[in-house]
């Protein structure tokens, strides 16, 4: 592509869309053009905000011939029609994880984009974690030695699992994120998976709290996972995040439960992330979209391939599969 601007549209301006477009509004080179949302309030409120167009209808948005690429922010289970219509269109596709909810889904969603030349990039953020990136590079140059074992934990809040009404799981919404941080990391396909789940809580909603795993890997590693979104709602961190590599020469750790800041008020503790600076936004997000757009520009690879996403749910719905049949399940 030329050197003028990205032009972007936004599909669904829920928490996650407004905060890309927020970032569409600070990264040099992006303009942001239109907002479309099913929820005709919350398309023109973010219409409002961020001083664009907002229609209820996606289609709309797709017809405009200013728009280059849009950021599809839709619940995993509804992102097969908008990728599709966008690659018909002739829009590139920022799209967040997971790639889909089922192989089939994914599957048609690859094919649409390559059929069409469409520029198809997962939105995998921890990529895009300076934490998480140096932690991966310290180990991929050797500091830990060969990397023998390891952990995974993501937590989140009561009021996630409550709030998607059994829309996603807890794997597909918190444990896709480390799926793909492990393949990352170490550099290995998963092959073989064992899961068990716990519901207790959250059994009216009809989910699981929590889900254990254990991920072994075609180079020998071997990697346990906990996540559960059951944190109280006034838990002070929005996700309890750690990850640990145990190496032949080393360990290596991260910790993103309080990203270093702490604070102590009326209201109680609270660990948040710094997220802007000079008043701009300064996060996973927001380095995220600026690579998918500088790619785009300069005809690039992406950070993240449409094969990594594509395990990623291999992987994730093979946990599915360990769950429902209590047994181990092999991907191969």
């Amino acid at each position: 592509m030329s050197q003028t601007p990205i032009r972007f549209g936004i599909i669904g301006v829920g928490f996650i869309g407004r905060a890309h477009a927020r970032c569409c509004q600070d990264i040099d080179g992006i303009h942001l053009m239109a907002v479309a949302d099913l929820d005709k309030a919350r398309s023109q409120a973010a219409a409002k905000d961020f001083g664009v167009e907002g229609y209820e209808d996606y289609k709309q948005l797709l017809a405009r011939q200013d728009i280059d690429a849009v950021v599809v922010c839709l619940p995993d289970h509804l992102h097969v029609k908008p990728c599709l219509a966008a690659a018909q269109a002739g829009k590139h596709v920022l799209l967040e994880k997971p790639l889909a909810s089922t192989l089939a889904d994914a599957d048609q969603i690859l094919k649409a984009a390559e059929a069409h030349k469409c520029r198809l990039m997962v939105a995998h953020s921890l990529r895009f974690n300076l934490q998480y990136a140096a932690f991966r590079e310290r180990v991929r140059r050797g500091d830990v030695g060969l990397p023998v074992h390891g952990w995974v934990r993501r937590n989140a809040r009561i009021i996630d699992g409550r709030r998607f009404q059994g829309k996603t799981s807890v794997i597909l919404f918190l444990a896709i994120h480390d799926i793909d941080f492990l393949r990352w990391c170490v550099g290995s396909e998963v092959v073989r998976v064992f899961a068990m789940s716990n519901r207790q809580v959250l059994k009216d909603v009809g989910v699981d709290d929590s889900v254990l795993s254990v991920l072994k890997f075609a180079n020998g590693f071997v990697a346990s996972m906990e996540h559960s979104w059951i944190n109280p709602e006034k838990f002070p961190a929005v996700v309890d995040a750690k990850a640990e590599i145990v190496g032949a020469k080393g360990v290596i750790s991260v910790d993103a439960f309080s990203h270093g800041l702490t604070a102590w008020t009326d209201s109680g503790p609270n660990f948040s992330p710094p997220s802007e600076f000079l008043g701009e936004v300064r996060s996973s997000l927001y380095e995220e979209l600026r690579h998918y757009a500088n790619c785009l520009r300069c005809d690039k690879d992406f950070l993240v391939s449409n094969h990594d996403a594509y395990e990623d749910l291999r992987v994730a719905l093979a946990i599915h599969e360990s769950v429902e049949k209590g047994t181990p399940v092999d991907l191969l």
